[in-house]
């Protein structure tokens, strides 16, 4: 039985459903330097079978099909996959839920869920077990990587983003979301509700899931990254 979506995830598909978001990151096709580091650093088996989570328009995908991984992307959009099963009609897409995933336990060396999208997953008790369904489909060693928005954020990297910063916390007062690990954040697409947690709490969700964390990398690689808008985690199913 399909689990019933509920209304602020269904708000955040719907988001980046639209036209103009579809649009917008179809014209995206680079690596982030924190994924560069990281597929370098930990890609390293040849031919691996690796699931693309949160797939969006196939950005991530096409750089693994290049570089000869057995990758298959997957998206809840339907949009998203439609707009990467025509850009890439040579890559497996498939529409589907990271809290369910279609998928028989132990085939996958890596899985990749990028660019913050698990963090759209609603309420938190669907988010672990999206994590568990990951650590169901990973094969024993097999590596987990995500990016997840980092509450600790501090430290904008213009000054215009201490205006984000305020207006951003002004809104979840009045929200009464201040002690909410969801909170209502504003972008160029709309409003989303996104999840926040800190390294600490990250790094005990994973463990609490049977990972074991391996590293977490930002854009720095000192204690700054700590308190970057959003982290990149590397977690080995044990």
């Amino acid at each position: 039985m399909k689990r019933r979506i509920m209304d602020g995830e269904l708000k955040n598909i719907e988001v980046f459903s639209s036209e103009k978001v579809v649009g917008e990151y179809s014209q995206k096709t680079k690596l982030f330097p924190q994924e560069s580091k990281i597929i370098k650093r930990y890609f390293t088996k040849k031919g691996a079978k690796v699931l693309d989570l949160g797939c969006g328009t196939g950005r991530t995908t096409y750089h693994f099909y290049e570089m000869g991984f057995d990758v298959i992307g997957v998206d809840i959009s339907k949009a998203m996959i439609a707009e990467a099963k025509s850009k890439y009609p040579y890559i497996d897409f498939r529409v589907g839920d990271a809290c369910e995933l279609n998928f028989k336990d132990e085939i996958f060396d890596y899985v990749l869920f990028s660019f913050n999208g698990i963090d759209y997953i609603f309420p938190e008790n669907n988010r672990i077990k999206a994590i568990k369904e990951i650590y169901r489909v990973l094969k024993s060693g097999g590596l987990f990587i995500f990016s997840t928005h980092n509450s600790w954020f501090l430290i904008p990297e213009k000054i215009t983003g201490y205006y984000f910063l305020l207006k951003f916390w002004f809104r979840n007062l009045v929200e009464n979301r201040i002690f909410s690990k969801y909170k209502i954040s504003e972008c160029q697409y709309g409003e989303l509700l996104t999840y926040h947690i800190n390294p600490v709490q990250q790094k005990k969700q994973l463990e609490n899931c049977g990972f074991e964390l391996l590293e977490i990398i930002g854009r720095f690689d000192d204690i700054r990254k700590y308190f970057e808008p959003w982290l990149y985690y590397v977690a080995r199913k044990r």
